[in-house]
């Protein structure tokens, strides 16, 4: 927020224009943009197009008087806290500035008035203004900076999650033994070659998303493997050394692994390992 948007506008409305002059005289030298109606409905136009720190207004005016104007402007979501000082010639007794007061004035000032008074409560209203102003910058400051570290956090997450990723699809890619990562409902992540070459020895790419099951081929071991799988989900504890066997000639030892994301098993690595493998292939 630059200091000109710091300036308070000030809003004097009188319907006739020598009192809009003197208005304008008197207030001139705090060095406030003043902005003159010279009616109850062009002061409403004007409160749409600006915002203002205060509104010193005429009581008696033609057409719609200060007091319906001020109830127009209560009603109005945006400009119900501006600020209203009431100025009226005629209407000087108590009941007219209860009235006033009732209608959400600030202050109510009888003419003639004292120019140094009307000075000082303006100049008074303005300060409160610049200080909401300068907190309202201050707390979108506060906002601004904490977004950006929140997004900068969030892209260096991003950053490292994809390097992690990067990282486990090589490790995943080129080890010798069978890996797979399964998520809760026992579905492939990810699965490399060795492993997926024990069903169809297709590439691995097709079997991303697939139940293990479909990827296995059937048989009890598969069933076994599978309730091995969801015990690591439930318990959390890793199981080591499953023997299991998808030909008659060979078999193999299954590691179950849990990992861990914030505090809960999110995924499951399994590892097979061969462990015999009948002459017949050698």
């Amino acid at each position: 927020m630059t200091p000109r948007t710091l300036v308070p506008s000030i809003l004097l409305v009188d319907d006739h224009p020598s009192n809009l002059l003197a208005l304008g005289a008197v207030l001139e030298p705090l060095g406030m943009h003043l902005v003159r109606a010279s009616s109850g409905k062009e002061a409403l136009t004007h409160l749409l197009r600006e915002e203002f720190a205060a509104i010193v207004l005429d009581v008696q005016m033609p057409d719609m008087d200060g007091f319906e104007v001020a109830a127009l402007i209560r009603r109005r979501e945006r400009t119900r806290e501006v600020p209203i000082i009431f100025i009226s010639a005629i209407h000087r007794d108590d009941n007219h500035q209860a009235k006033g007061y009732a209608h959400g004035a600030v202050d109510y000032l009888p003419k003639p008035f004292s120019p140094d008074v009307l000075r000082a409560k303006v100049s008074a209203l303005a300060d409160l203004w610049r200080r909401g102003e300068v907190n309202r910058m201050r707390e979108a400051m506060q906002f601004e900076r904490e977004r950006a570290e929140l997004l900068a956090r969030e892209r260096r997450a991003h950053t490292e999650a994809a390097r992690s990723a990067s990282v486990l699809d090589v490790v995943v890619g080129r080890a010798p033994i069978g890996i797979a990562i399964v998520d809760a409902d026992l579905r492939c992540e990810r699965i490399n070659a060795p492993l997926a070459a024990t069903s169809s020895g297709a590439h691995t790419e097709p079997h991303i998303g697939l139940p293990l099951a479909e990827v296995l081929p059937e048989g009890s071991d598969t069933v076994l493997l599978a309730e091995r799988l969801r015990q690591v989900f439930a318990t959390g504890e890793p199981l080591l050394n499953v023997e299991v066997g998808w030909q008659v000639d060979r078999r193999a030892l299954a590691n179950c692994y849990p990992v861990y994301v914030e505090g809960h098993v999110e995924r499951v690595a399994l590892m097979v390992v061969e462990a015999t493998r009948g002459r017949a292939e050698d």
